[in-house]
């Protein structure tokens, strides 16, 4: 039986890839693998209509030992901002054996820095929620803000997603000059201090890759990478399972070893 991302200790390199068809998929997940990577997160929003069914995602995951998670937000290239449909591919994801699904945070009232405050949208992602979890997956949580954050704007919106009944709590804001840089570090260890539930705290924009690099040290429970980059796939921001791995092994530090 795979491992959840729970079952696995310390910060989790992940390995976060696209692709239009299965054996693009288990290549990409085999090769991360053989680089380093503890977990990997397929993003289905490039998935073509003819694979969009169970048998399809169970050999995708099937086909490697590590935990699968599965993202489909409203870039996707088929369902775009139909949120029914995509969640409709994420069950199918949680039954072909997901270890995690990805759930927008402004699942089904679409908002300012994808994170709803409607009682009702939130009422149906609690519903969500405890059905994916009850199909064996467990669920992040997750926004996008598009803007800057400083640490007590991070803290409450986190905070606010963590009482949706989600296994992880994720955030990313946009960092594009020192000042910012510096706020989303200080959030980061603000979060670490007083957030309880698992998180995930990330930065999009030019000032962002320090923060990629060290967030992992600082308390993000999951941390996304590259096993190389792709000229299909040229908007996905993170490093490489290389340069973070360089990080990781030789920074000989980690905050949790500091409290």
């Amino acid at each position: 039986m795979k491992k959840k991302f729970s079952d696995l200790s310390g910060p989790v390199l992940t390995a976060i890839m696209a692709g239009e068809t299965p054996s693009e998929f288990v290549a990409q997940m085999k090769n991360a693998q053989e680089a380093g990577a503890q977990a990997i997160a397929i993003d289905l929003f490039d998935l073509s209509a003819e694979q969009r069914h169970l048998e399809a995602l169970q050999s995708i995951i099937a086909a490697i030992k590590l935990p699968v998670m599965a993202i489909a937000y409203r870039n996707d290239r088929i369902y775009g901002g139909d949120d029914e449909k995509r969640q409709e591919l994420l069950r199918l994801a949680a039954r072909a054996g997901a270890a995690m699904i990805d759930v927008m945070a402004d699942l089904y009232d679409p908002s300012e820095r994808e994170i709803s405050r409607n009682p009702e949208a939130l009422a149906r992602q609690r519903e969500l929620i405890a059905e994916y979890q009850s199909l064996g997956a467990e669920v992040v949580l997750s926004s996008h803000t598009n803007c800057p954050l400083d640490r007590h704007e991070t803290l409450e919106h986190l905070q606010s997603l963590a009482a949706r009944g989600a296994d992880v709590v994720k955030l990313v804001s946009t960092v594009n000059n020192g000042s910012e840089l510096a706020e989303a570090f200080a959030a980061t260890l603000l979060l670490k201090e007083r957030l309880s539930l698992p998180f995930i705290h990330l930065c999009s924009g030019s000032f962002s890759r320090p923060h990629r690099l060290l967030c992992p040290l600082l308390g993000t429970k999951i941390y996304f990478a590259l096993e190389r980059h792709s000229a299909k796939y040229p908007s996905f921001p993170q490093p490489s399972i290389k340069s973070m791995l360089a990080v990781m092994q030789n920074a000989h530090w980690h905050i949790d070893e500091m409290l």
